[in-house]
């Protein structure tokens, strides 16, 4: 095979290294650096989100991969923080959760003992049937265990403990996102957008919680996921991704388009199949837990955030201003004294 072939120095001092391939020269190589010449390829292995493919010695975890035909992501420290084709991260304001920080709390500490707002804004406490009661407040004394980058909580405790659960009883916490804010998602459409779901929960059990996506304005058509808390009483970050709705409807409107549901107590009548989209008003799989059957139970819940694309990026904090402006389009307490 005489036209492939290395080839060092062509001329004298060149300090030049070329590799020829079917009589074409399609690499060179000379001090400090490899050229690509025209017309031909350096080829790189996909690489992982741990792993990127093109990287530096000094930062294995930062860099450029490939997660998907016609797609590139890049890396930070091990997260993908842009996603570039297909399945694209949008860059400004990605998260579509209001408050996810639990930052605004206009309403103070509220006892629930039927379906109303709790302390934080935009996070109301959906109840239905005699489940226990609880109390809701914005929480601020994390200490040493404060997820990373959060000064703030929803907590939710246990007041009235709901010992013997009936099929019909729900707690939810729950989160309305505008229906208008959501067309992007286009759902029931084929081009139905997958979302990520991340956030930090401090559950007063361990095993498998259950969270819900419910639209509605398709007869609460539902997707149910499950996480496994590995630690009570113990802050820890998650991280779902929801396929995106073909068969759903969110309405061009003021109302809420799709809703977060976080199930404190789930009934049986609540309980459907896991990862699936589907009719109905349901919040929790069969291995849902009672959060609320001992009145020493507390959960937390914060750094919420709903983004398209299947990959959890880093929360998106905002100053304080911006998120109290956003809650004021559903709050604004006029008259207040200081």
């Amino acid at each position: 095979d005489q036209d492939t072939k290395i080839q060092v120095e062509e001329s004298s001092d060149e300090d030049t290294i070329r590799f020829d391939i079917a009589g074409a020269e399609d690499f060179t190589m000379s001090a400090n650096s490899l050229n690509v010449l025209t017309g031909s390829v350096l080829a790189l292995p996909d690489g992982a989100v741990a792993t990127p493919s093109i990287t530096n010695t000094g930062d294995l975890n930062t860099g450029v991969y490939f997660p998907a035909a016609d797609t590139v992501g890049v890396v930070a420290g091990g997260t993908e923080q842009f996603r570039f084709g297909s399945n694209p991260i949008p860059g400004g304001s990605k998260n579509l959760v209001t408050n996810g920080g639990m930052t605004v709390a206009q309403r103070g500490s509220t006892a629930i003992t039927a379906s109303a707002y709790g302390a934080v804004d935009q996070w109301p406490i959906h109840l239905a049937a005699s489940a226990g009661r609880i109390t809701v407040t914005q929480d601020s004394t994390l200490g040493a265990a404060v997820p990373l980058g959060h000064g703030f909580s929803i907590k939710m405790d246990c007041t009235t403990a709901e010992g013997s659960l009936a099929a019909a009883d729900v707690i939810t916490l729950r989160h309305h996102i505008e229906a208008q804010n959501l067309q992007n998602l286009r759902y029931g459409a084929a081009t139905a957008k997958t979302v990520t779901l991340s956030f930090w929960m401090s559950s007063p059990k361990s095993g498998t919680h259950c969270v819900a996506l419910n639209q509605p304005d398709d007869s609460s058509r539902h997707y149910i996921s499950e996480f496994t808390v590995a630690s009570a009483d113990t802050w820890e970050h998650f991280k779902i991704t929801v396929p995106g709705d073909t068969g759903g409807t969110i309405n061009n409107d003021t109302g809420a388009g799709l809703d977060i549901n976080f199930p404190l107590v789930c009934g049986s009548t609540f309980q459907n199949t896991k990862d699936t989209w589907a009719a109905g008003e349901d919040y929790g799989s069969s291995s849902v837990q009672n959060l609320l059957d001992n009145a020493a139970n507390n959960v937390y819940v914060t750094g919420v955030q709903l983004e398209i694309g299947s990959v959890a990026t880093d929360f998106a904090h905002e100053d304080i201003g911006t998120t109290l402006n956003k809650c004021y389009r559903y709050l604004e307490i006029l008259g207040k004294e200081a």
